[in-house]
């Protein structure tokens, strides 16, 4: 066999080996396997080592000036006529790829990565029961999508970085319609249970300081108060204090009668609550 070939039309494609055989199926019985080229590579063991064993291996190759699409293997097409057709089709074992899969013509080159053109899609199916995005051990589980639609995040928390535009989208959860602390304290400034939330000062009757372990980026955030209500008491009004502004790192709020005196909540376990939703 020539180890140059020249087309006979300008236009004509050029090929070095070409399989084209003509397989016949048998009137009965079922064939379990029916394929143009079938690689079976028996190896023996000697004295050396191996570094790379491949049924199948196809080397570098360089494509000439002009050329517009290249590709070490190239499938034209999936078959037609089964009732299930594949490009490729994996039997069984793992695919260790180093490098990108898409359609995208520019891929990423810091490592493996899909990409894809803007008018293609990204399918992910998984078995019976999920979809489970797992660490680079493979071990551990961190994103867990269930075949009910319920995402669980198993290791570390939902990051939310986009901010609320003027007009949010309906449905949609921004960095700044987030609870970012919360508290559940008592008149002495014990935390009974919080978020985000380092200590709280006790300045006196009816009144105190709420400290942010991590702190707002500015002081423009919504704070909402809560108290418990005894029924046997007078009314108290519990909110933010108006003389002492919110900052970056706290909040002060105050408890008192409809008269406008500081006063502690009463009744048998009294609580206050504080939650704060923005940006930190």
């Amino acid at each position: 066999m020539s180890s140059t070939l020249t087309p006979f039309a300008a236009a004509g494609d050029i090929v070095g080996l070409r399989i084209a055989p003509t397989l016949v199926e048998f009137s009965s019985g079922v064939h379990a396997l029916l394929a143009g080229i079938n690689i079976g590579l028996t190896v023996t063991a000697g004295a050396g080592t191996v570094t790379t064993l491949a049924g199948l291996a196809v080397d570098v190759l360089t494509a000439q000036t002009g050329t517009t699409n290249a590709a070490s293997l190239y499938v034209v097409g999936a078959p037609t006529g089964a009732t299930n057709n594949y490009s490729v089709w994996l039997g069984s074992g793992n695919i260790r790829m180093t490098g990108s899969i898409g359609t995208n013509v520019a891929p990423q080159t810091t490592g493996p990565s899909v990409d894809l053109s803007t008018s293609t899609s990204l399918t992910f199916r998984g078995g019976t029961t999920n979809t489970v995005f797992r660490d680079n051990s493979g071990g551990t589980a961190l994103v867990n999508i269930g075949d009910t639609g319920i995402v669980t995040l198993s290791v570390g928390p939902l990051l939310v970085s986009t901010a609320a535009p003027a007009t949010p989208a309906a449905k949609s959860l921004y960095e700044d319609s987030i609870v970012k602390g919360w508290v559940d304290f008592n008149t002495a400034g014990g935390i009974n249970d919080d978020l985000n939330v380092s200590s709280v000062t006790d300045n006196g009757v009816g009144d105190w300081t709420i400290n942010w372990a991590v702190g707002f980026t500015g002081a423009q955030y919504s704070v909402t108060c809560a108290i418990t209500v005894d029924p046997n008491a007078l009314a108290t009004i519990f909110g933010v204090s108006a003389t002492n502004t919110i900052t970056t790192g706290a909040c002060r709020v105050l408890s008192s009668t409809v008269a406008g005196v500081l006063t502690d909540p009463t009744g048998t376990t009294p609580r206050m609550f504080v939650t704060a939703i923005g940006n930190n």
